[in-house]
This record gives C-alpha cells, sequence and structure tokens, in this order.
C-alpha cells in the first residue's frame, strides 16, 4: 500500500478489490485469505465465522467512488466477485441454499443502504 499512497483513484480501487495475493501463503490463490474472497473455492473455509471448507461467501459484490462521482450519486458496483469469475452455486446449492437465498437478499439489501448513505452524505 505504500507504493500506492497518495495514487489510488477509482480504476485502482477497482484492481484492489479484484485482487488475488494471499499475504499468509505469499501467493497468488483465489481464496478466503484475499480481497477478492474466495471462500468457496477454499478448502479451510472461515472458520472463525462458522463457515466449512467451500462455503458459497466471501467478497461477493464491491461499491467504489470519489466524491467526484458521489457528487453525481455515481458509483460503480459490481454483484459477484470482482475479478469477474464466476461464482457457481451448482456444487454447493443442495447443502446450502437457504444460506444462498439469504445472501442473495443481504447483498440487495446492503446495495439499497449504500445509495441511501450516499444520498444522506451530499444533503449535508
Amino acid at each position: 500500500m505504500r507504493e500506492n499512497y497518495g495514487k489510488i483513484d477509482k480504476e485502482l480501487a477497482r484492481k484492489f478489490l479484484s485482487d488475488h495475493y494471499d499475504s499468509f501463503e505469499e501467493a497468488y490463490n483465489p481464496g478466503s485469505r484475499t480481497l477478492c474472497g474466495h471462500v468457496e473455492y477454499d478448502p479451510r473455509g472461515l472458520p472463525e465465522w462458522g463457515w466449512d471448507a467451500y462455503y458459497p461467501g466471501g467478497a461477493i459484490d464491491a461499491k467504489v467512488t470519489d466524491s467526484e462521482w458521489a457528487s453525481q450519486m455515481k458509483f460503480h458496483a459490481k454483484f459477484g466477485h470482482s475479478c469477474e469469475i464466476p461464482f457457481l452455486a451448482k456444487p454447493t446449492e443442495n447443502k446450502y441454499f437457504g444460506k444462498l437465498i439469504f445472501l442473495m437478499f443481504f447483498i440487495l439489501i446492503k446495495g439499497i443502504f449504500f445509495i441511501y448513505f450516499i444520498s444522506l452524505l451530499l444533503m449535508i
């Protein structure tokens, strides 16, 4: 991050959100310890959150804006992984169907609150 201090713009922020660098393993590998957050590919899962191996979760939506865009009520939103690797529900749908429905509802509500929060900030 030091090399990017003062240089972070919308495009670089979008690039960060799709990053697959695992700082623990010191390698590029989609998994639970990356910013892009591919728990569905991780044999460890996230036990601290109660997610077992290959749990259908992680960073599944991303939003980027800056002060110029925020003043115009604009932002870039990406549903699904930022890296464009598709989330394939088929392998997990039987075991996690109820959780997948909840996750989709949560994403929708989170996006609505983000838009509402930005509009409140602009009213100040």
